[in-house]
């Protein structure tokens, strides 16, 4: 399945644009969208596929992508992209005589958000998981019997 920068923004718009809005990240689905190159370079890196450049995604980057694993690169995206919304949120608690605007709650929200996608990641595709291994260290000297030797008195 090949995968265009065009379509997985207009998938990431589709999902996150709404909050994109309230932190004025761009919401354009042509494929130029310069807010979602870090979210998805996280989830190509979390695939174990390098970029080009460090500012670009492109078309050939994504290309690279297993069909197996588009679901993957959407999902981490979207979570690496509401993170970034949530660190771009500036706005705070403020009150005017009576009025009151809690936008704290707004940030509330999100973290909630994107612990539940953060652990969906985890179950679904072990993302954030240790790759455990086993193995030998030699310490490059070999153990005796103190026996053959004499030993200690």
């Amino acid at each position: 399945m090949l995968i265009t920068k065009a379509g997985l923004d207009s998938i990431l718009i589709a999902r996150v644009g709404t909050i994109m809005g309230v932190v004025s990240f761009s919401v354009a689905t042509d494929g130029s969208n310069p807010n979602t190159v870090e979210s998805i370079r996280t989830a190509l890196a979390a695939l174990g596929i390098p970029t080009a450049s460090l500012t670009a995604v492109t078309d050939a980057d994504l290309a690279q992508v297993a069909a197996a694993s588009v679901p993957q690169l959407i999902d981490v995206s979207e979570w690496a992209l509401r993170t970034a919304c949530l660190d771009a949120l500036t706005d705070v608690d403020t009150q005017v005589d009576r009025d009151t605007e809690k936008l704290s709650q707004l940030a509330d929200r999100w973290q909630r958000k994107i612990d539940a996608l953060y652990a969906q990641l985890t179950k679904s595709y072990g993302f954030g998981a240790a790759t455990l291994s086993s193995g030998t260290i030699d310490l490059g000297f070999a153990a005796t019997d103190c026996d053959t030797w004499g030993g200690f008195d």
